[in-house]
């Protein structure tokens, strides 16, 4: 009795932890999209260049020009994007931060940065 007890306890244990790396390692496609975008009547208007960094890695081998589109591939729910405005190559302005989570639904999602420079909370949106 006591064996069958503790393989249960063992099964229910490696379910457990099987789904908890699902949710952990469950990637997303997500589109950095410095564009125009009009959302319920509002328009943000993409006119400066970004250089972006999601979770500590820099976004690409470039800068984020306006009308420009780049992809990242990130693993897990939550994440962080810090946006760095350039001019001529440099650093103007302060550093725009904002945290945002996934979930288990959205594998492709799109992150305007003109929306989350506004403070927009529709800054991250699902591409129908």
């Amino acid at each position: 009795m006591k064996k069958i007890i503790l393989r249960i306890i063992l099964v229910a244990f490696l379910l457990m932890l099987g789904i908890i790396f699902f949710i952990i390692g469950k990637e997303h496609k997500v589109f950095i999209d410095n564009r125009d975008l009009t959302i319920a009547g509002k328009t943000y208007t993409a006119a400066v260049r970004y250089e972006v960094w999601v979770d500590g890695e820099k976004l690409g081998r470039t800068t984020l020009n306006p009308g420009k589109r780049n992809v990242i591939y990130l693993a897990g729910p939550r994440h962080k994007i810090v946006l760095q405005e350039l001019e001529s190559g440099k650093v103007v302005g302060k550093e725009i931060e904002k945290n945002f989570n996934l979930s288990l639904n959205q594998t492709q999602v799109i992150i305007n940065i003109p929306a989350l420079v506004a403070g927009s909370d529709l800054f991250l949106y699902q591409d129908k």
